[in-house]
């Protein structure tokens, strides 16, 4: 499961000092009239300020009862009253006024609600990150980048994670199915046999296509070039890994070293070939 902390996704800071405190959560003058403007009791308009400021720093809205207490006495501090309670950010953010305010908010800061149209951008944007890059925070980060460009409140860290995971499988299934499809039958029993069952793992083909080169001695070098011109043997019956991006490639590689021909050969077809063939190549 990706953390929130391996991406740029906007957190609360838990430890803030004095000089950020004022910096991003001092409303300003603007501000407090606006809060005024549309709540009248005091709970309400602190809570108006609280929500006014933390979209502007996070550009979603949290439960108020997830803010440090120090950022919500901060803001309180701007309007007279008594200090805030748990309970009271509790039942506010359970009520109607915490809904109506978002909105006003919204249309102050000109910023899009999370809707359909948003959906549809995240997965546009998912799907063009994940065809070159694997890593998943890294496709969360180029969303990320995007729905802030166009001024969308960002949907919960979860959502991102489900529909970059989701597009990241449909793009690699469909790197491996194309693979497959233009894979010829001489081709495939070629790779069936690198991972044939019963072989040890000095034996197993699949094992001999991750060789590395050792300490360059005559024998070495003889012995190494033979095996390059094993895989070009190999690679003479494969298709070509254009429209495969260098990144994905590389991933590809990578997954390809971590298995042995066991775990190789459990893998579902489409994925065994395709991994085979980039590793052959690359």
């Amino acid at each position: 499961m990706t953390d929130v902390h391996e991406t740029a996704y906007p957190r609360i800071k838990s430890q803030l000092t004095r000089h950020e405190l004022h910096e991003i959560y001092s409303p300003t003058a603007d501000e407090l009239l606006l809060a005024a403007t549309h709540a009248r009791q005091h709970n309400a308009r602190c809570c108006f300020l609280l929500l006014l400021k933390l979209v502007q720093r996070l550009g979603y809205f949290p439960a108020l009862t997830e803010v440090p207490s120090r950022i919500v006495q901060h803001i309180a501090g701007f309007l007279p009253g008594k200090p805030f309670t748990f309970r009271q950010l509790r039942e506010y953010d359970k009520s109607g006024a915490r809904q109506r305010h978002i909105q006003k908010i919204r249309d102050h800061l000109a910023l899009r609600r999370f809707d359909d149209s948003g959906e549809a951008l995240l997965e546009a944007v998912a799907e063009r990150a994940a065809d070159t890059k694997e890593r998943l925070p890294d496709i969360i980060n180029e969303c990320l980048e995007e729905l802030v460009k166009y001024r969308y409140e960002l949907p919960a860290f979860s959502s991102l994670v489900r529909v970059a995971t989701r597009v990241r499988h449909q793009v690699n299934e469909l790197c491996f199915n194309r693979l497959y499809k233009i894979l010829s039958s001489e081709a495939k029993a070629l790779i069936d046999a690198l991972v044939a069952p019963g072989m040890d793992a000095t034996e197993s083909g699949w094992n001999q296509l991750k060789r590395e080169p050792k300490q360059a001695k005559n024998q070495e070098i003889k012995t190494f070039l033979q095996h390059l011109d094993w895989l070009a043997g190999l690679a003479n019956h494969l298709p070509s890994l254009d429209g495969i991006s260098m990144s994905r490639r590389k991933q590809y590689c990578l997954e390809a070293h971590s298995l042995h021909a066991d775990s190789a050969r459990a893998l579902k077809l489409n994925k065994r070939y395709a991994l085979a063939v980039v590793l052959i190549q690359t």
